[in-house]
């Protein structure tokens, strides 16, 4: 969908983006999804990026393994080699029996030349008190410098709950697209702020979406994300604040909505 709009910001209609790939289809995080995502001619894919116990960096986004494998062991508690032996499919369905792990390396070879990528760090409580979060930021910021092509770095966004990962990155790379992720419209009022040097946009669950947060939001010229749009009425109150990007599961579904909303409200519609 517009796929002849590379850079990130100021889109309008505003960018679908695959919340973890195609997650309501195919197993999350995984080559499936995204393939399934961009099928359905999204504009961009999200992900999860957490380390191995070796420091690979793999994608997989809940706290622990136990879906997977029944355990409630951390992505740290294993290798790369480890994870790779284990089948990320058949917890969703027999039919991704198999599915193999997607590191970020693979991920951004395979993806990073067809779509945007909203990649997003995971740091914890646990991490920030181990440093685990610093390593993690190097080695994404250092894999991404290494393969993605440089005209497609605009095509990017480093995104995290944790500001430090963001401080840390836009250090780092001063230039790139970061957003803050929010679990509550609190985040909107404080976060100008946190990150001091750099303007990142902001991502808000779309209930807490109001005309107060657009407002915050885009001091400055930020950017306004949403999640989750998997109803055509979720979709058409992000629309409604404008906002820049629109995370959806469920990507078959919403765009096609995403297209008749926005030709609606461009007048093509009799």
């Amino acid at each position: 969908m517009h796929s002849h709009r590379q850079a990130l910001a100021g889109t309008s209609p505003p960018l679908i983006v695959a919340h973890r790939g195609a997650r309501r289809d195919a197993p999350e995080n995984s080559k499936s999804a995204f393939d399934a995502a961009l099928r359905s001619g999204v504009d961009g894919i999200e992900l999860d990026v957490q380390l191995t116990k070796d420091g690979v960096p793999v994608l997989y986004h809940n706290r622990t393994l136990a879906r997977i494998t029944g355990r409630r062991m951390r992505v740290r508690d294993y290798t790369e080699a480890e994870m790779a032996r284990v089948d990320f499919g058949a917890w969703f369905s027999d039919s991704f029996r198999g599915e193999p792990l997607l590191t970020l390396e693979h991920a951004l070879r395979r993806y990073s030349g067809q779509t945007r990528l909203f990649i997003e760090l995971k740091s914890r409580e646990v991490d920030r008190r181990s440093g685990t979060w610093v390593e993690l930021t190097h080695t994404a910021i250092n894999m991404i410098r290494a393969i993605v092509a440089p005209d497609r770095i605009p095509s990017l966004a480093i995104l995290s709950f944790d500001p430090q990962v963001l401080r840390l990155s836009a250090s780092l790379e001063p230039d790139w697209h970061y957003i803050l992720n929010a679990k509550n419209s609190g985040a909107a009022a404080c976060f100008p702020s946190t990150l001091m040097s750099v303007r990142p946009g902001v991502c808000i669950p779309y209930r807490f979406l109001d005309e107060h947060i657009a407002g915050t939001v885009r001091v400055d010229g930020r950017q306004l994300a949403t999640y989750t749009c998997n109803s055509p009425a979720r979709l058409r109150r992000a629309m409604r604040f404008s906002a820049d990007i629109i995370m959806t599961d469920d990507p078959a579904r919403i765009v096609p909505v995403a297209r008749v909303f926005g030709d609606e409200a461009a007048g093509y519609v009799d």
